[in-house]
């Protein structure tokens, strides 16, 4: 298994019975409206952002981060804030389940050591012509959800152990 990076951290919410942390078990995640992934601020968005700056100052207290962490999400970013809007999902690792929705254009940003890369999606994205503007227009021709799940990396690893053998 893949080692995920400390750039992975995020801030998701549970909805819980009562206020106690003794009801946090029995909560459940606060999910994105119409998709079927938590809800999250990114470390990355945290960094790069005021609102970010006392859940980040209370994870350095309770020595979950450190200040060294954050710089380098904040020079991954390199000032583009918003980088990881509500359409947009990081990528770690190639074992790393990933979801798309195709009623959108969603994003991608892989994560390397050193830099973050962008990859759109348009799959779903057909044109029909407008015959009042005489224009071609864009639409998102399907919806629905996708998750990506590379069942081929389990493969190849076990391919390469029974190799080894």
């Amino acid at each position: 298994m893949t080692r995920i990076p400390p750039t992975s951290g995020a801030i998701r919410f549970r909805l819980t019975p009562d206020a106690s942390a003794a009801s946090f078990e029995r909560g459940t995640d606060l999910m994105q409206p119409h998709r079927s992934v938590p809800w999250s601020l990114s470390l990355f968005t945290l960094a790069d952002s005021k609102i970010g700056a006392g859940f980040l100052s209370l994870a350095q207290k309770d020595g979950l981060i450190t200040p060294d962490l954050i710089t380098h999400c904040r020079e991954l970013t390199n000032g583009k804030r918003g980088r990881g809007g509500i359409l947009s999902h990081y990528l770690f690792a190639l074992e790393q389940p990933f979801f798309l929705d195709l009623s959108v254009q969603p994003l991608l940003l892989i994560v390397g050591p050193d830099h973050i890369k962008a990859a759109q999606f348009a799959l779903a994205r057909d044109w029909v012509y407008d015959s009042s503007s005489q224009t071609h227009k864009f639409f998102q021709a399907y919806s629905g959800d996708i998750v990506w799940h590379d069942l081929n990396v389990r493969l190849h690893q076990r391919m390469r152990d029974d190799a080894s053998l």
